[in-house]
């Protein structure tokens, strides 16, 4: 899907179950894809939607949310911020992608 992004940073890894609360709100706001990536003791969290208004929505609703026992740093793809987040998210993604390959070669 090619869209607006909702990031959401984390100073360390989510629960199974946190990750599971996030895909269950995802069901609720349809279209919508999500991921998850690790890095060092936190992670990115990268909801994908269609529109910015729809990320809108959705950051919004994330605001109000009680997915996490932690308050949510929710920034929209379209900020400054939101833009370092999206390289972020490329570079951490690509070398989990690394990893893997390289654990497979083994």
């Amino acid at each position: 899907m090619v869209g607006s992004k909702v990031f959401i940073t984390h100073a360390k890894p989510l629960s199974l179950t946190t990750e599971q609360r996030f895909r269950t709100f995802i069901e609720d706001h349809h279209p919508v894809t999500i991921s998850f990536v690790r890095s060092g003791e936190g992670g990115l969290t990268v909801i994908e939607v269609a529109t910015p208004e729809r990320a809108k929505k959705v950051a919004a609703a994330l605001s109000s949310s009680s997915l996490s026992t932690e308050a949510l740093d929710v920034v929209l793809g379209d900020s400054p911020e939101g833009q370092h987040l999206d390289q972020l998210y490329t570079e951490l993604k690509q070398r989990e992608l690394e990893i893997n390959w390289t654990n497979r070669q083994w």
